[in-house]
């Protein structure tokens, strides 16, 4: 082997891909579904931060077309072929994820919202204990505001009965806090027009990454497409809401299989591991990949 082939194996390089919400120009402004021009457009960037950008060839994110807003920083390692990639990320940090409401109206906002209310259990039963609550991603049914609700139906009326989007952020996220697993305050402070979902602990791992991205967007989508929900009865199980979550929202049998045994590991284990709770390998080795497989020749 030739002393630079031998460098070159050896060398890495440090990337930042994500993406970003800008302005365009008039000019440029595409057309949205209801025949108006889009004056914003999510644009996807790759940003070499540290070594030698030659050896990056093509970057391809898997990420469905509502899915925005989010920043992996990455090392590719040329001793893998440029056939995978491993994330570096902080080890406190959540892996947030920001869906599109561009295109739905406040009754559709409203029912996301009373969605996410009447499942919060079911979501935190798919993520390790330290992301189910805590001071950057805590309660939305037991906030300042919806905690004065007694019953999950006087809940489920009170976000119904918002008049404006304002009202229904103030009900999600008191005092205007971005603190809660799900956070309007993009959209209310018109940085962004989207959701975002703060809850999932962070990681690299695509074999987590995927099934949650998609997750989400089934859960919006077709949250603002069915009727409006209603509140379950007070005494039904998690188990219960588990079932009905997937059978009624998300209508996809494979992150239910998926969900189902990502969640009995995690009843068992409640944190899983240290890896699962700091955002590294899962060293319980459930459904992980050590790789997110973006990079290819």
């Amino acid at each position: 082997m030739t002393e630079n082939k031998r460098r070159r194996m050896g060398s890495t390089v440090r990337v930042k891909i994500g993406n970003t919400y800008e302005r365009l120009r008039p000019e440029d402004a595409p057309l949205s579904r209801d025949g108006h021009k889009k004056v914003h457009e999510w644009n996807l960037y790759v940003e070499v931060t540290e070594g030698n950008a030659d050896i990056i060839h093509q970057v391809a994110l898997p990420l469905p077309t509502r899915t925005f807003g989010i920043e992996l920083e990455l090392t590719v390692d040329a001793s893998w072929g440029l056939e995978c990639i491993a994330a570096a990320l902080r080890k406190r940090a959540g892996f947030h994820v920001h869906v599109s409401v561009e295109d739905l109206n406040l009754l559709q906002m409203k029912k996301v919202c009373q969605n996410f209310i009447k499942f919060e259990e079911v979501f935190d039963s798919l993520v390790p204990l330290s992301r189910r609550a805590n001071e950057y991603c805590s309660s939305n049914r037991r906030n300042a505001v919806l905690q004065q609700t007694v019953s999950n139906k006087e809940a489920n009326v009170y976000l119904a009965s918002r008049c404006s989007l304002r009202e229904l952020s103030e009900a999600m996220n008191p005092a205007a806090s971005r603190y809660h697993k799900l956070n309007l305050q993009p959209l209310i402070q018109l940085r962004q027009p989207t959701f975002e979902f703060r809850q999932h602990s962070s990681t690299h791992e695509y074999g987590k990454v995927g099934p949650w991205i998609r997750l989400l967007v089934l859960f919006v989508e077709n949250s603002a497409r069915l009727k409006s929900p209603q509140a379950f009865l007070d005494d039904k199980t998690v188990d219960h809401k588990f079932a009905k979550f997937f059978e009624w929202v998300i209508k996809d049998r494979y992150l239910r299989d998926f969900y189902v045994e990502r969640s009995s590991h995690l009843t068992s284990s409640p944190s899983c591991c240290n890896g699962c709770e700091q955002g590294h390998t899962c060293s319980a080795g459930v459904y992980c990949s050590s790789v997110l497989p973006f990079i290819k020749r």
